[in-house]
């Protein structure tokens, strides 16, 4: 597996990743409170999206699968809680409707030229997907992908020693993280 890094210092791209990441981040923490405020759970399951969709919320993990929230009903299937049908999960489905998650910061910069994906073989004729690792440090949008790239890049190719150093100096400032945030 070959990886290869990018880098972009637009500002304006810069300032994009960064109101994303902070727009997906907080987004997160309402859900997480949310859970919290309505109690009997363990905060919500997340199904990542695909193809610059914003990740689901796809239910509740459960605290006891034998005492949900009202409105609330345990799917073994999927070990999460679920909307109870009918009416008596007007509740949750409202839930879920109130704590929206919003596309990562990755879908957001790929509009700058930064695919989504890349690639790398899997077995047979089949392949893996994989989001690149992206942060910020020092007005500069740092990009790894474990594989090569799926679509063209606009971004500056760099070494991967270049990367590497750039990550270790952001996580000494304390500045780095997948979503761009400490």
């Amino acid at each position: 597996m070959s990886e290869h890094a990018y880098s972009n210092s637009d500002p304006a791209v810069v300032a994009q990743f960064i109101a994303a990441a902070e727009a997906a981040r907080a987004a997160g923490l309402r859900a997480i409170a949310a859970a919290e405020t309505l109690g009997r759970n363990k905060g919500p399951a997340v199904t990542p999206g695909m193809w610059s969709i914003a990740d689901t919320i796809t239910g509740l993990f459960p605290d006891d699968p034998t005492n949900p929230p009202d409105g609330w009903v345990y799917v073994a299937r999927h070990a999460t809680l679920r909307p109870q049908r009918g009416p008596a999960g007007d509740s949750a489905r409202t839930w879920f409707a109130d704590n929206p998650l919003v596309p990562d910061a990755r879908a957001v910069i790929a509009r700058s030229g930064l695919p989504y994906y890349s690639r790398t073989a899997g077995e047979g004729m089949r392949y893996r997907l994989a989001r690149p690792h992206v942060f910020h440090h020092d007005g500069v949008l740092w990009a790894r992908y474990l594989g090569p790239v799926d679509g063209d890049c606009t971004w500056t190719p760099r070494r991967l020693s270049e990367f590497h150093a750039a990550l270790e100096a952001a996580a000494a400032t304390a500045s780095v993280g997948e979503d761009g945030h400490a």
